[in-house]
């Protein structure tokens, strides 16, 4: 390997870096195995999407490549944003990073998809990232802003209701590094509630990919819970009755 600079991406993207200068993870961790180690000068590692934080991690460290290869990249991935902001249990499932305030209303929530994600588990078609994972990834985004940066006050239960999600696709995106980028353009907050809109836009090298404009309000869950509960007993009792 004479280039300095190599991508490593998900196994799930072999279409991607077949024939270019990319590997998927299990060919570094094969290729880090080998006695005569390819990886002798000092390389540049730029983690893609699908690439999972803990195994990269593990490679370089058993193979003893932190003296060979400059790995700073994994600090980014592994900046994925908590499940309390994703509303997902298991980490994995979580395809952003916490969110970063930058500008007036304007904020960026790295694409840190893991291939272990529950939308990657079933469908991979070509050389780019499927749209539903965009689509979480744009849901999960306004969720993490809004939990960060806009919390409804007096209650640490909250429940979101999605009221409108209108979403548009202009251009594949790749599992290279990209980013939501989120602009707030209403917030109307009371006592009992906090209606947001957001208009969002996954970006990657500057290239807009994918536009998404929400409407939701946060409620105490409590709220919520009893008026869900009364709807679905109403709904049983045309089953029942």
């Amino acid at each position: 390997m004479e280039n300095h600079e190599i991508v490593i991406v998900g196994d799930q993207f072999h279409q991607f870096a077949n024939g270019k200068n990319a590997i998927t993870q299990s060919q570094f961790h094969a290729l880090s195995s080998l006695p005569d180690c390819c990886f002798r000068s000092k390389m540049r590692l730029t983690l893609g999407q699908g690439v999972r934080h803990d195994e990269v991690s593990k490679i370089i460290e058993t193979n003893g490549l932190a003296q060979k290869v400059d790995f700073t990249d994994l600090h980014r991935i592994g900046l994925r944003a908590p499940g309390t902001h994703s509303h997902k249990r298991q980490i994995h499932n979580t395809v952003i990073a916490k969110p970063e305030r930058i500008g007036e209303d304007l904020y960026s929530c790295a694409l840190l998809i893991d291939e272990r994600c529950e939308l990657m588990g079933d469908h991979q078609t070509g050389q780019h990232i499927q749209g539903m994972i965009r689509i979480e990834a744009f849901r999960q985004s306004f969720l993490a802003v809004s939990e960060e940066f806009y919390p409804l006050e007096g209650t640490n239960k909250t429940y979101f209701v999605i009221n409108s999600m209108e979403t548009s696709f202009s251009n594949f995106v790749f599992p290279l590094p990209a980013e939501v980028r989120i602009n707030v353009i209403e917030c109307e907050a009371k006592p009992y509630r906090v209606r947001l809109r957001m208009e969002m836009t996954v970006v990657q090298y500057g290239v807009p990919c994918a536009d998404c404009k929400a409407l939701f309000t946060v409620y105490p869950e409590s709220v919520i819970a009893e008026k869900e509960k009364q709807l679905a007993d109403e709904v049983l009792s045309k089953v029942t009755q």
